[in-house]
């Protein structure tokens, strides 16, 4: 009821707010608080869905013994299993390699140089190659301008968002949030350097020669950085401390929080700026484009680096998804009127965009991937445990979240009911 009477509210509102004389714009401190508070009630959500040593096993190397009657085996490294004939225990090694290393550094990559490459790319062809673009009009230092709202969108961190539709296409949650929290953190030196990289590039491929000097707001960073940190340690301290049933209880409604907020975002970006729906076709197709041509481009390469399907959706999902509210704040730091108003176009159209296509991503690796086989041979089931080829259930209790949820290899066999017997290593 209340979204619907908001909606509503939208063309009165819009009538009454003139973006020229300023009022719309007075809302802009409501909507960067309100998206904050439910963005930050999201990450506590997508938090209480980890547990500590999802994080720890992303990089350490986890071995011991597993048998099929449910629980746990000890064992040392390197321990060959054995095996009880007739439905008994059945022994063996378990290997969760530390591959959650080399999924960061990978994520990493992709995201400062698969997404500022495929932006820059975007700007050229959508903006400044053709006429079609925008107005006959403009001239090519706008043209430039509007381009450089595409760059600035590429050499942004990842977004906080990120996590819930990594959430949504069954990937990795820790995988995700440590991704953006390292992202983050690179932002300080990576944004300036890639961005005056990046922009003398599309100077001078516009024939318009240096680029613009632009600020980087390193406060907004340190706050997108703690919109991170500080709800998700409250969130897996609230899984440690007071069970699943709370866990699932903050999960459900960090979720309801994190649809509200977007929605709120959508509503008042509508209002603040109601030139976005008039936007060219152009422009709406490189906002539309933008996300998903990152996705399976860093899904793709992924996968060649021999990355799970898992830690592969979840790698793409990271590169694809910008902060878009990061963007934002660098152009309102670092333009005037009226170079701001070209710059943050894509900006506010990639935001408004981003919520259809990267929940159509996210819908696609979940429904479609698995059809079309590409999905691990071992996924996680609800209960925690993971599901083999051959038919054996092995259980792993809290499993790492990160790579591969389990790669298990046993010493003993149980095919055709017959006893194997265990091998031993030479010494």
């Amino acid at each position: 009821y209340n979204c619907h009477s908001l909606y509503l509210l939208l063309p009165l509102s819009l009538k009454k707010m003139n973006p020229a004389d300023g009022s719309a714009h007075s809302l802009k401190p409501i909507f960067d608080a309100s998206l904050a508070l439910l963005l930050s009630m999201l990450m506590f959500g997508m938090g209480a869905t980890c547990d500590l040593h999802d994080f720890q096993r992303l990089f350490r190397k986890v071995e011991g013994t597993a048998g099929t009657d449910g629980k746990r085996g000890e064992g040392r490294e390197g321990e060959e299993g054995e095996e009880e004939g007739g439905g008994g225990r059945v022994k063996g090694r378990v290997v969760v390699p530390s591959t959650g290393k080399r999924a960061v550094l990978l994520g990493f990559t992709f995201q400062y140089g698969i997404t500022p490459l495929v932006a820059l790319l975007f700007g050229y062809l959508f903006y400044v190659q053709g006429s079609g673009a925008h107005s006959s009009m403009e001239s090519m230092d706008e043209r430039v301008l509007r381009a450089l709202g595409v760059v600035l969108v590429g050499v942004s961190p990842g977004g906080t968002t990120s996590q819930l539709f990594t959430s949504i296409a069954r990937g990795d949650v820790a995988l995700s949030i440590s991704m953006t929290f390292f992202s983050t953190i690179a932002a300080f030196g990576a944004m300036p350097l890639l961005l005056f990289l990046y922009s003398e590039v599309l100077g001078y491929a516009a024939g318009v020669g240096s680029s613009l000097a632009v600020n980087i707001p390193y406060m907004n960073i340190f706050i997108a950085l703690l919109l991170v940190v500080i709800p998700v340690s409250v969130g897996v301290t609230l899984r440690a401390k007071c069970g699943e049933k709370a866990a699932r209880i903050a999960e459900r409604f960090g979720t309801v929080c994190g649809v509200a907020g977007i929605t709120l975002a959508v509503i008042l970006g509508m209002i603040i700026w109601p030139e976005i729906p008039q936007s060219p076709s152009k422009a709406w197709a490189a906002g539309l484009l933008l996300t998903p041509s990152v996705c399976f481009l860093s899904y793709l390469l992924a996968r060649m680096a021999s990355l799970s399907h898992r830690a592969s959706r979840t790698v793409s999902l990271e590169a694809g998804v910008q902060n878009s509210s990061l963007t934002i704040a660098v152009v309102s730091l670092s333009f005037s009127y009226p170079e701001d108003s070209l710059v943050i176009a894509f900006p506010l159209l990639y935001s408004v965009c981003l919520l259809f296509t990267a929940l159509a991503v996210a819908l696609i690796y979940r429904f479609l991937f698995p059809r079309l086989g590409l999905w691990d041979k071992e996924e996680v089931n609800a209960d925690g445990s993971v599901e083999r080829t051959e038919g054996t259930t092995v259980e792993l209790g809290t499993a790492p979240l990160g790579v591969e949820r389990a790669h298990l290899t046993q010493s003993a066999g149980t095919a055709g009911g017959r006893r194997t017997p265990p091998r031993h290593r030479s010494r």
